[in-house]
């Protein structure tokens, strides 16, 4: 063989060594600290004088956290919390001790229970302040079954959900479906008053597939087999006025009924169902940081290494699944697809990991590097008023049981920053049903962004959570929960990309740059929606600086 060409091969494979290892070292490099100069911005994370009640490292004063794991995240800010916010600094350590050796105990935003990101794991089926939820893992013998005894919480919603190892959902039931005991009532269903005593149910959990016909009520399977790790997720929303995360009821009992007969007690059960998962950060799903991070600097991504771009108006778009949203940010030529190929952009509906089959999502990501004040509009779709009104029944005219808007930092960590839903809204709303939100931090929120002047204020956080990340980065998503099925508008309608408007029409909720608060507060107070209702008409698509 030529020795030139022997030469000339081994410095090819030398230099496309040296080349992946440069990459290699770039990639992995990506979520180093830059420092606290660099990532600092305006507003950081506060907590108390005391530390949370699960501990965790002290934060930077930039809310930067290193976990047990060696997990790098940025604290979001924390706003002054709503009296409708389920967990507080004020209730947070009175509330975490409700739990039992089956329920490891609520779950809520990080920075809040610990400030260990590795420790109760990131939020990546979304946290949301109107909902607490309780994660556990157990195990069935062969033949076994686990039954839960509780009641029915004072409060707007309760489902629970199995899922597997990798967070998708094998089974669930929501409140109304579920049969109370006998001389008990479902306060979830039409007529009954919600504070009615009597609310005890029962659910048996068992393993394998449910029977193609006569499914026994208030049943769920784990779809696998006995042995097989299951996760069982409790979720609460909205629990009455001062009631606590449960909605007053506590948590549901567990009981391992066996083949033989034997029902075993609770600290038995405990034992029994026990694996390794359970009291364990939750799985983390989402983007791996890094990805985002390398995918921020590809070369026709702009310096403030963000996916969100410019516009002066945009409609909320229906979250798909992660894999779409990637495309969607990244790929340029997808917008020219969708103008002259919408035939061929057909993406799968999938549900995040570790969320509900109830739920669905729109989102509007932004940059406040290109804006630094943005006002949500739309129309606030009818839900039930339960917070401060225990005894009426359960409205059966909603048109879904509960509507939120929260600030995050998705699609990367899911960390929330803040949230609004439908009773913050409900006595703001205009003549026509419609909510105006305006997002910024808290050093550019306008004077008038106010109950007082009609308008609820959300905080934007600090960027995308991720060390190295964007300090300009946000997300806005909308939380639809138990639509009903005569309800249309909403987002599990959208079957395709750029559909939101025929699906919503004029109710659409849309998302306005307003720039600075200097040209928001130029609006008074009340704050006059006219200009922002013109760009609501006249812009309907994005458009780029």
């Amino acid at each position: 063989m030529n020795s030139s060409y022997v030469r000339f091969t081994y410095i090819l494979l030398a230099c496309w060594v040296l080349g992946l290892g440069y990459v290699a070292h770039w990639f992995f490099s990506l979520g180093d600290d830059p420092g606290l100069s660099s990532s600092f911005v305006s507003a950081h994370y506060t907590w108390s004088q005391q530390q949370p009640p699960r501990g965790g490292p002290e934060p930077r004063l930039d809310g930067l956290v290193i976990g047990a794991q060696g997990t790098g995240l940025i604290l979001p800010p924390m706003p002054s919390p709503r009296e409708t916010d389920i967990l507080r600094p004020s209730n947070v350590k009175k509330q975490s001790e409700i739990r039992t050796c089956f329920w490891p105990g609520p779950r809520a935003r990080i920075g809040l229970y610990t400030t260990d990101p590795d420790h109760y794991s990131h939020e990546a089926n979304l946290a949301d302040l109107g909902r607490t939820s309780a994660l556990t893992w157990f195990k069935l013998p062969s033949e076994g079954k686990l039954v839960l005894q509780g009641q029915f919480p004072h409060a707007r919603l309760l489902s629970l959900v199995a899922f597997d190892e990798r967070g998708q959902a094998l089974d669930w039931v929501a409140d109304h479906a579920i049969e109370p005991d006998g001389g008990s009532e479902n306060p979830f269903r039409r007529g009954v008053r919600r504070d009615t005593p009597k609310r005890n149910y029962t659910l048996t959990i068992v393993s394998g597939k449910p029977p193609a016909a006569n499914r026994p009520a208030n049943t769920l399977y784990t779809q696998n087999a006995s042995g097989t790790p299951i996760a069982l997720q409790l979720q609460v929303y909205v629990p009455d006025r001062d009631r606590d995360w449960t909605g007053g009821v506590g948590l549901p009992q567990v009981a391992l009924h066996l083949p033989t007969k034997q029902i075993l007690a609770e600290k038995e059960t405990c034992e029994q169902t026990l694996v390794s998962q359970r009291g364990k950060p939750q799985p983390k799903s989402g983007w791996w940081p890094n990805v985002w991070l390398a995918l921020n600097q590809l070369p026709w991504r702009d310096e403030t290494r963000s996916p969100a771009e410019y516009f002066d108006a945009t409609a909320m778009r229906r979250f798909f699944s992660l894999e779409y949203t990637a495309l969607s940010s990244y790929v340029p030529l997808l917008d020219l697809f969708l103008d002259y190929f919408p035939q061929y952009v057909h993406p799968d509906v999938r549900e995040m990991s570790w969320s509900d089959p109830y739920t669905q999502f729109g989102y509007t990501p932004l940059n406040l590097a290109y804006g630094r004040i943005y006002a949500v509009q739309g129309r606030l779709p009818s839900t039930p008023r339960s917070w401060d009104q225990p005894n009426s029944p359960m409205s059966d005219q909603a048109e879904m049981r509960y509507w939120s808007l929260c600030t995050s930092s998705f699609p990367v960590t899911g960390t929330v920053v803040d949230c609004v839903h439908d009773e913050n809204l409900r006595t703001l709303l205009d003549p026509q049903g419609n909510f105006t939100v305006v997002v910024s931090r808290l050093a550019d929120r306008p004077q008038n962004a106010t109950e007082r002047c009609g308008v609820l204020w959300l905080e934007a956080g600090h960027g995308d959570a991720v060390p190295g990340g964007s300090k300009s980065y946000a997300a806005l998503i909308n939380r639809h929960t138990l639509v009903d099925p005569e309800f249309k508008r909403t987002w599990s309608e959208v079957e395709s990309p750029r559909k939101e408007r025929q699906v919503f029409g004029v109710s659409r909720p849309v998302v306005l740059n307003q720039t600075d608060k200097d040209r928001f507060e130029l609006l008074g107070c009340p704050v006059s929606t006219i200009s922002l209702d013109r760009l609501r008409l006249i812009l309907e698509k994005d458009r780029r600086r």
